[in-house]
């Protein structure tokens, strides 16, 4: 039997909202497992927004009672109250919210109001104005979460990276391309989804380096496009644009930096890095991001359990700053019509090899 007392961490329990998704059984789960390997974690349940409630491993510490709970009440918390009467909640207890995010604003003041930390997914919400007052409500207890960060590479690049060396740069260029589709899951556009993982790193490479907070740097979006994969063999197309190559400059001390980020899923070849490029476009740095999401995910879990504040490289002026710029740039995307699934949109031509055309419907 485990005893809390005898624990690593500060805190030793946790709730994931979204348990069923994607994320959560792709990388949070293999990375709980680790943690609760390693004497860090101790108990866990999962929330399931359209099933139940239900305790994972170790099964010798789940509590009596939440094994199998209904979660159905539209209004949220009075069906998660069970988890406060059962104690589960409070100091102890990281709330993680890997919801579609229309679910983000509610879950997390839900889970704010018990006491616990509470750690969010990428994008916190779409709209500036209600995460400005969902952060200000979290106080230092709400963490905002972009694995991406966490990756060993960039973990690296930003201790390595220095302040000349962004001087420098003549473009930073940010590409996330996937040969996977988005399935039947619930997400954002391809600039919320990925491209947000771009304004993230970028920005936090720039304040990093040059020793700034969010609120010392601007984000200029330039010229968008976007463009959505077809599936004519099993008819699908997903409802929101599935790729984004976005334009734009990064502001800081009377300084711009041009930078380029190009997203999508369902192409040909897969390419995920950072690209810090010299004068004449010559390659002066090229920051790998394709190592495992579940690695990086238990680095950020880790530091979310054993910190007294722990520090996700994202601070709240960084984190509106990235929501309006992915705003802008949906706002004025320019929608190119459809890709081939398994082909790469005209307009990332150049940055993968066997390019495809897009058709217009």
């Amino acid at each position: 039997m485990y005893n809390i007392q005898q624990a690593k961490s500060l805190r030793t329990r946790m709730i994931i909202f979204g348990a069923r998704g994607d994320l959560s059984v792709k990388r949070l789960k293999p990375a709980q497992r680790e943690l609760f390997s390693n004497g860090l974690l101790l108990q866990a349940v999962d929330v399931d927004i359209k099933r139940d409630v239900r305790s994972i491993l170790p099964p010798q510490v789940s509590f009596p009672g939440a094994n199998r709970y209904i979660c159905i009440d539209p209004n949220y918390s009075r069906d998660l109250d069970i988890l406060i009467k059962l104690g589960f909640t409070g100091k102890g207890t990281l709330i993680y919210i890997a919801t579609p995010t229309q679910f983000h604003v509610p879950y997390a003041q839900w889970a704010l109001r018990t006491g616990s930390w509470v750690a969010v997914e990428k994008p916190l919400t779409t709209n500036p104005n209600q995460a400005a007052c969902l952060l200000q409500e979290g106080n230092i207890r709400l963490s905002l979460v972009d694995h991406q960060l966490f990756k060993e590479a960039m973990l690296q690049a930003i201790a390595q990276v220095t302040g000349e060396e962004i001087l420098a740069a003549e473009s930073l260029e940010f590409e996330l391309l996937e040969t996977g589709n988005v399935g039947i899951r619930e997400i954002e556009n391809a600039i919320f989804d990925t491209g947000y993982h771009g304004f993230g790193c970028i920005l936090a490479l720039v304040e990093s380096s040059m020793c700034l907070t969010g609120d010392q740097v601007e984000i200029n979006v330039g010229e968008v496009h976007t463009a959505t994969y077809d599936r004519d063999s099993i008819g699908m197309r997903p409802k929101k644009f599935t790729a984004a190559r976005i334009e734009g400059f990064i502001s800081f001390a009377g300084i711009s930096v041009p930078f380029l980020i190009s997203v999508a899923k369902g192409v040909s070849c897969g390419s995920k890095k950072l690209v810090i490029r010299g004068k004449r476009n010559r390659t002066q740095r090229i920051i790998p991001l394709d190592e495992s999401g579940w690695c990086a995910h238990y680095r950020l879990l880790k530091r979310l359990i054993t910190d007294d504040s722990p520090d996700l490289r994202i601070d709240e002026a960084g984190v509106l700053r990235t929501i309006e710029a992915c705003r802008d740039a949906s706002d004025q995307a320019r929608d190119q019509g459809y890709y081939e699934f398994g082909s790469i949109p005209s307009f990332l031509k150049g940055l993968v090899p066997n390019v495809g055309q897009l058709r217009c419907f």
